[in-house]
């Protein structure tokens, strides 16, 4: 059910077109919605209104780094963090986005301000640990991310990270047991069963990491690394027509 919310702000911004406040709830029950550039209208509408409204100017950033569009929130995060500089979302939101574009120092620099302002506020944790893994500090880098992940509101994508960290790092039993728990809160996705299943199929698992590329596949029949996976133990049993139909029209785009 969409939020209704949205259509009673448009009729109070046609009675107050001038209100950048109304503007504002306008474009955040919008983003709320999904309705990105809607949402972005209204936001710069309000900021034109009022060019000081930080909190119009953050959400701005926001709705860019909903779609993954980094560099276009990037401005947006440095203003409101230049206006606003003890706000620790702000400054959170900012190191985040040049993690994201692959500005590590900067990342560093803002999230330390972040944790400084705030030191148990989990999402700065968690992209701090990220930052961490990134730079090669590893051990730190899984104490600040399983620290963050739990107090997360939706730690859902959070903790698949974690569980890639883990992965990469060799530690199999962490790593199944974070995407376990994944499981059992509800987040069945095909990368989930993916992974776990690779978990499965690195500890010789193999009856249980084929399950769990079936039930990757089931949910996403065009998943190639699931198929790849899943047609390396067939072939490893030598059912090498199983593994042939898995591949199917797919056998192109696997250089074995």
């Amino acid at each position: 059910i969409r939020d209704r919310s949205s259509e009673l702000f448009n009729e109070a911004a046609g009675i107050h077109p001038d209100y950048a406040d109304v503007r504002f709830k306008l474009g955040l029950s919008l983003l709320r919605n999904g309705e990105h550039e809607r949402a972005r209208a209204q936001l710069l509408e309000a900021l034109r209104i009022n060019e000081h409204y930080t909190e119009a100017r953050f959400y701005l950033g926001v709705s860019y780094l909903d779609m993954k569009l980094y560099r276009e929130a990037l401005p947006h995060f440095e203003r409101a963090a230049l206006e606003k500089p003890d706000y620790a979302d702000l400054q959170c939101y900012l190191g985040s986005t040049y993690f994201y574009i692959g500005e590590l120092r900067k990342a560093r620099s803002v999230l330390d301000r972040a944790l400084e302002i705030s030191p148990g506020y989990p999402k700065a944790r968690y992209y701090y640990g990220l930052l961490l893994y990134a730079l090669g500090e590893k051990k730190d880098a899984v104490e600040y991310l399983s620290g963050g992940i739990p107090q997360i509101e939706r730690p859902g994508p959070a903790s698949i990270n974690l569980a890639l960290v883990y992965l990469k790092e060799g530690n199999l039993e962490e790593a199944m047991h974070v995407l376990k728990e994944v499981l059992d809160a509800g987040g069945e996705s095909a990368d989930v069963l993916y992974f776990l299943g690779e978990v499965y199929m690195r500890m010789d698992r193999t009856v249980e990491a084929e399950d769990l590329f079936r039930r990757s596949l089931r949910i996403n029949p065009s998943f190639l690394r699931a198929k790849e996976k899943l047609a390396v133990l067939l072939v490893r049993r030598e059912d090498y027509m199983g593994a042939e139909e898995i591949l199917g029209k797919n056998g192109e785009d696997f250089n074995d």
